[in-house]
């Protein structure tokens, strides 16, 4: 238990409150893609979890452990799907051109089932 300070404002009491420190490196974790669309999606749909991470000083740590395991994952699915079609880090004689639009391609397929796989669910 902690003891609460207050002040004598005119006829009301006022408490001194504080919030705990954040570690800088989780508050840039979670201004990062894949939690600010994460944080979205539990304010809009899962109203009890968010409420329940804001009020215990917890939602920018859980936020930055997402960032990271969804960045793990989206890593892992580029790397599928580029197998997958036969791409390397590398691009071959089909052109420029061509390489950049199966990556963007690959990277988009790649986002969407991020999105389904962890960000909804």
């Amino acid at each position: 238990m902690f003891e609460l300070t207050y002040s004598r404002v005119g006829d009301y009491w006022i408490p001194y409150l504080t919030l705990p420190e954040e570690d800088e490196h989780d508050v840039e974790l979670a201004c990062r893609k894949f939690a600010v669309k994460r944080r979205r999606y539990i304010k809009n749909t899962k109203s009890f979890l968010f409420t329940k991470l804001l009020t215990t000083c917890k939602l920018t740590e859980y936020l930055a452990n997402f960032e990271l395991k969804a960045e793990k994952r989206y890593g892992e699915l580029v790397g599928q799907l580029m197998a997958e079609q036969g791409l390397t880090n590398t691009h071959s004689g089909e052109g420029y051109g061509w390489y950049v639009r199966k990556m963007y391609g690959v990277a988009a397929e790649a986002e969407r089932r991020l999105d389904a796989q962890l960000i909804c669910a």
